[in-house]
């Protein structure tokens, strides 16, 4: 898709991480959008002003919010739940509106009745496919969504369907991405499996290692890679944990089979057991679009 400006007036609700990159990566696209932002922190808010994320730092979210054409939720899981119905409510006319949190399907649920009031507004659940274990703004990089999917979650029923997913489209497209239209259920699902079960594996072999007690610190490119997200702030996964709990067991029900699998190849020496397991692996990764 060739990539559009942004729209000129940008109301970014949470400037951490993923806020202040999509306002880095919009200023890229179009350097002459104004961008305003809110955080309930005000570190944040001046750490993504002197970055260049915004332009303007709001006093309240009211008034982020007057006169944005765009408006884009940034803020933790329950955050958004908590307060998606509101933002729609005081949202300029016709203005479009995106968050960008893990899950989707608790997000369009709390959307839905206010947007049976405001329906001259375009709404959409999206979620950008990338991110760090480091937090916060000064951490923002406009590059962070570049070649990035991007998946997109329409509210069902809506006359404006189409037109939402032009406009979602468009905005994936600013921040150098390419966006992927999905139900929210079958998002949630599949965010257990690629998003929730990494970050639990990196997390077990953090501290499965120290419980072996290693003396010599040793730790290699392997080691290093695998518990990179073992650094993730709890912060950020309490909630995408519990609203997702029965995804999440599941996926780590089928991870915990495949380790089984190749315990009982080691316990048997089964080399031939071991090589496909491996070859199953690597075909597997390289057919789920990983870099």
């Amino acid at each position: 898709m060739a990539r559009k400006a942004a729209d000129k007036t940008v109301a970014i609700i949470g400037t951490g991480l993923i806020g202040a990159s999509i306002g880095l990566a919009l200023k890229r696209q179009s350097p002459r959008c104004s961008i305003t932002g809110w955080d309930r922190r005000a570190v944040n808010l001046r750490s993504a002003q002197r970055r260049g994320a915004i332009d303007r730092r709001a006093r309240s979210l009211e008034e982020a919010l007057s006169g944005a054409a765009c408006v884009v939720i940034a803020t933790p899981l329950e955050h958004v739940i908590a307060n998606v119905a509101s933002i729609i409510e005081a949202a300029a006319p016709d203005a479009f509106i995106l968050d960008v949190a893990g899950l989707k399907a608790p997000v369009m649920r709390a959307a839905k009745p206010s947007l049976r009031k405001r329906p001259d507004i375009l709404f959409a659940g999206g979620h950008p496919l990338a991110g760090s274990e480091r937090a916060g703004p000064n951490n923002a990089s406009r590059d962070l969504f570049q070649d990035r999917p991007f998946v997109v979650c329409l509210p069902g029923r809506n006359r404006h369907a189409a037109a939402v997913r032009r406009r979602a489209e468009r905005f994936a497209a600013s921040l150098g991405a390419y966006a992927v239209v999905l139900q929210a259920a079958e998002h949630d699902n599949l965010m257990a499996g690629i998003s929730a079960l990494p970050q639990l594996v990196s997390t077990c072999t953090a501290l499965a290692v120290q419980e072996l007690k290693f003396k010599a610190k040793l730790a290699g490119p392997g080691y290093e890679g695998v518990t990179r997200l073992a650094s993730s702030p709890f912060a950020a996964w309490k909630a995408p944990l519990a609203l997702n709990a029965r995804n999440v067991r599941k996926a780590l029900a089928v991870f915990e089979l495949q380790v089984r699998k190749m315990r009982l190849a080691l316990e048997k020496n089964d080399t031939r057991a071991l090589q496909l397991l491996f070859k199953a692996a690597a075909l597997a990764r390289r057919t789920s679009g990983s870099r």
